[in-house]
């Protein structure tokens, strides 16, 4: 087995941190788990196939598919005996990284395009790892990685059009879209998105999106912003509007939202010291 993990994880909320990568040619009935993770890892099989167990469900695996394992899910992977795979693998985390596998369709299993570039990719990212490189190259890579795992997302516009809009939403949601947009994207009418959309997570495609943009605006005016900035920068057109939705959404004015908060001094000025 060849493994490089990266020298240090910073822990600092990077959008997105490399854990570890390596590849493995695995014996037969070779298993794994069960174990969990505190990070992101996608297998990729070069050769061979196996089964992935999340769940549980058990999931065939073959060459040219790929397993996702998640944070804190339990699981258990191995070889078959009469064709046993070998398999590149990068783990990861970072607050981009879940909504970058939504957009390659959320797994467990995932489609790999290209075998031959999604494993030199990772070769690339276990020479860099060994060596002492440019960071941004690694990050790059790592990115680069994903690009191999693109196409698939095309079934996803299929099978879960309301996934694909709320990706859409959640990247574009500072920018005058719409929701007839984001149907568009998914492959679908406005009406069917609406349904789908609200079956899956409990609220209309227009709401999730105002509530995006709310968000963003309440921590724009945490971090001092004035309110026209807030609601402007948040994709808001109209002021009247945005304050009477954040009024609803957070029981006060925007004006007076920031004084509301905690004052974050104060707190830890009262916390407890457990160092000793």
């Amino acid at each position: 087995m060849e493994q490089y993990r990266a020298p240090y994880r910073t822990g600092t909320g990077s959008a997105l941190e490399l854990s570890l990568c390596g590849f493995e040619r695995n014996a037969t009935l070779h298993g794994y788990g069960p174990f969990k993770r505190d990070h992101y890892l996608i297998h990729c099989v070069v050769e061979g196939c196996g089964f992935f167990e999340v769940g549980g469900t058990r999931y065939p695996v073959r060459s040219g598919e790929a397993f996702l394992i998640r944070p804190d899910e339990s699981t258990f992977y191995i070889a078959d005996k009469d064709d046993p795979w070998s398999y590149a693998w990068v783990g990861f985390s970072g607050s981009e990284a879940a909504d970058i596998l939504e957009m390659l369709g959320g797994g467990p299993i995932l489609q790999c395009t290209d075998l031959t570039g999604a494993e030199s990719c990772v070769r690339r990212l276990m020479r860099y790892l060994n060596t002492e490189c440019n960071p941004f190259l690694l990050q790059s890579e790592l990115y680069h990685f994903f690009s191999f795992f693109a196409l698939a997302s095309q079934s996803t516009r299929t099978s879960s059009p309301a996934a694909v809009a709320k990706a859409f939403f959640k990247q574009n949601h500072t920018y005058p879209i719409t929701v007839e947009q984001a149907a568009a994207y998914a492959g679908v009418s406005r009406s069917h998105l609406f349904r789908l959309f609200r079956q899956a997570y409990g609220m209309a495609p227009q709401d999730y999106l105002c509530r995006l943009r709310l968000q963003h605006a309440a921590q724009l005016l945490q971090s001092g912003a004035c309110v026209a900035e807030a609601a402007y920068s948040a994709g808001f057109s109209d002021l009247p509007h945005f304050s009477r939705r954040f009024r609803r959404e957070y029981g006060t004015a925007p004006s007076r939202y920031a004084g509301t908060l905690p004052d974050a001094k104060s707190q830890e000025e009262t916390k407890p010291d457990n160092t000793q």
